[in-house]
């Protein structure tokens, strides 16, 4: 077999020294990879690269398709970006995969079962880096959610629970509060599953989920999430599975290209003092071999890994006296490793993995044709002002005066909080008003022109609008909050 290019970024902190010990484990196990070693991390934000991913890295990981990465210092600042989030967006990262497995009694964990599969939605919601300040007082984030993302990373949840055999999927949301955003995430739940009749699936709130997950993790088995939930949760998960964090990795799918990192970060406190546990690092690069199909290879590591746990060989992270035998530093570890090769373990499950593995964990799956929804009709329009006043009704008095043509001031809101037709004075006013205008007979249909004319009063009468959001029914259902 021809060893296969991949690009590898060592990263900061104690980057450069794991990857340095999982190298040695992987050329000891048979993985035929020919690393390019590029710079992703502080060596490129200081290259005055904003995403912290140099020219070469990009060229490589063009080329190959496949990065293992390193833990990343995030660089602070404005124009900054983090050098993940940047390859998630650009190389179309859309999913990222996380398994949290309890490794008890041998390592310290809050839970002796549990199994989870976390899947997170990468390209969408809160982290499209759309923010605003919009008046001295109230800054705004866009959330944006799409149907053909919301079914791609529901698909790939019920494919991959089908293909590794697990039992259910578990969609985690808050869409009795978001009901348009996260509500996509709950009705194309129950769309899909009809085609997968031998999974049970369910969808939880995600405050309600979280609590359960945290307590009954063995009631989970596949989870799938938005992208800053996701996020969160995952941090989350990891803390209750593994205790330590140097014992992460995770996933990021695209269509082409495929991300495969230590789930922690750079630790620069323990950098160059042989102290960091590898084992985030080398999880990864068993996911990557299975990406590319050296199975066999991915396999006699993984088991090997399992074997030197079993055996008390432990980095100090992990090293309890009551239950590791030996306290071992990171190429230590490493080295502990390689004379395991070959065996299985005796007390955890021993993977076994197949050619399949490699279409189950990391297949692209198509994007679905566009829905059908109706007709798009346009119904009215919020308009957001910066308003310094702190009365309501003063404030819809001057609204309703307004020669608006066919366009009604229908209520007005701040923060979210309904003031206008009903106030409560306890209710805290800020200086970001949204006033919605529909037209005035009730179910009928505005235009665009009806909208600039309202636009152009509004500024006649020296209020200051910084956005406005058209209203639309689809297929005569209203498409916006109440």
């Amino acid at each position: 077999m021809n060893a296969v290019p991949i690009t590898l970024a060592p990263g900061d902190g104690i980057g450069p020294e794991i990857t340095q010990a999982v190298l040695r484990v992987l050329e000891a196990g048979g993985a035929e990879i020919s690393p390019e070693i590029v710079e992703i991390g502080e060596a490129a934000y200081s290259k005055t690269c904003l995403d912290g991913i140099s020219a070469q890295a990009w060229e490589s990981i063009e080329r190959t398709g496949v990065l293992l990465k390193g833990p990343t210092q995030i660089r602070e600042g404005r124009g900054y970006l983090a050098s993940t989030q940047a390859l998630e967006i650009r190389l179309g990262l859309y999913a990222s995969l996380q398994p949290c497995i309890s490794y008890a009694p041998y390592i310290p964990s809050q839970f002796k079962k549990m199994d989870v599969i976390v899947i997170r939605e990468n390209e969408e919601e809160l982290y499209g880096d759309l923010e605003y300040r919009q008046t001295k007082n109230v800054c705004q984030g866009l959330k944006l959610i799409s149907l053909p993302g919301t079914y791609q990373i529901l698909r790939y949840a019920f494919d991959l629970a089908r293909s590794c055999s697990r039992k259910k999927v578990t969609v985690l949301s808050k869409d009795k509060v978001m009901e348009f955003t996260d509500g996509y995430f709950h009705s194309l739940l129950e769309e899909l599953a009809a085609s997968y009749p031998e999974l049970k699936y369910e969808h939880q709130s995600l405050d309600v989920g979280t609590a359960l997950l945290t307590d009954h993790p063995e009631n989970f088995d596949v989870i799938v999430i938005p992208s800053l939930y996701g996020d969160i949760l995952s941090a989350l998960i990891t803390k209750v599975s593994f205790s330590k964090p140097g014992m992460s990795a995770y996933a990021a799918l695209g269509k082409k290209h495929m991300l495969f990192e230590a789930a922690h970060d750079p630790a620069p406190a323990l950098a160059g003092q042989n102290l960091a546990n590898p084992s985030g690092m080398l999880l990864a690069a068993i996911y990557l071999l299975i990406h590319i199909h050296q199975h066999e290879a991915a396999e006699r590591i993984h088991n090997a890994w399992l074997a030197t746990l079993e055996a008390g060989i432990h980095t100090p992270d992990i090293f309890r006296e009551e239950q590791s035998l030996h306290q071992v530093g990171t190429l230590e570890f490493a080295n502990a490793i390689i004379p395991h090769l070959g065996m299985r373990p005796r007390h955890f499950q021993a993977v076994n993995y197949q050619q399949s593995d490699s279409d189950a964990f990391f297949a692209f799956k198509p994007k679905p044709p566009q829905t059908e929804i109706g007709e798009r009709t346009l119904m009215g329009v919020d308009i957001f002002l910066d308003y310094p006043a702190h009365n309501p009704e003063k404030l819809a008095h001057k609204l309703k005066n307004l020669n608006a043509g066919v366009l009604d001031l229908e209520l007005i809101s701040n923060l979210g909080v309904l003031v206008w037709p009903e106030f409560i004075p306890e209710t805290r006013i800020s200086d970001h008003w949204h006033c919605r205008f529909m037209h005035q007979e009730p179910g009928l249909s505005i235009s665009e022109r009806d909208i600039l004319d309202l636009l152009t009063e509004l500024q006649a009468q020296g209020f200051d609008f910084i956005k406005t959001e058209n209203l639309y029914a689809f297929g005569g259902n209203p498409a916006f909050s109440a």
